[in-house]
């Protein structure tokens, strides 16, 4: 097995969080303004890949918002041990 380094542990988190205001900046500067994705990336200061993802989204299903996500519920699991224990026992004296 590989030994796990120091920058591997501290890496950042994989994606950017992008606000739903600023999602909708980011539609208005692209669609309204004219402005290049390159633009847009450098004006807000964040990655060339979180806005063409933005973008495609709001292409895609037309919508601005974050996904909501699912508060789904936890599955339990029980388990339920039955034992039977017979106390009476018969010696015969040989």
């Amino acid at each position: 097995m590989k030994k796990m380094t120091q920058s591997r542990k501290m890496r950042p988190s994989k994606y950017n969080v992008v606000d739903d205001q600023k999602r909708e900046q980011i539609v208005e500067k692209i669609f309204k303004e004219k402005m290049k994705i390159k633009e847009v990336a450098q004006l807000f200061q964040i990655p060339l890949s979180t806005v063409k993802a933005v973008k495609s989204v709001y292409l895609k299903e037309g919508r601005i918002q974050k996904k909501a996500k699912r508060n789904r519920s936890k599955k339990v699991v029980t388990t339920i041990i039955v034992a039977l224990i017979d106390k009476q026992v018969n010696f015969v004296a040989s």
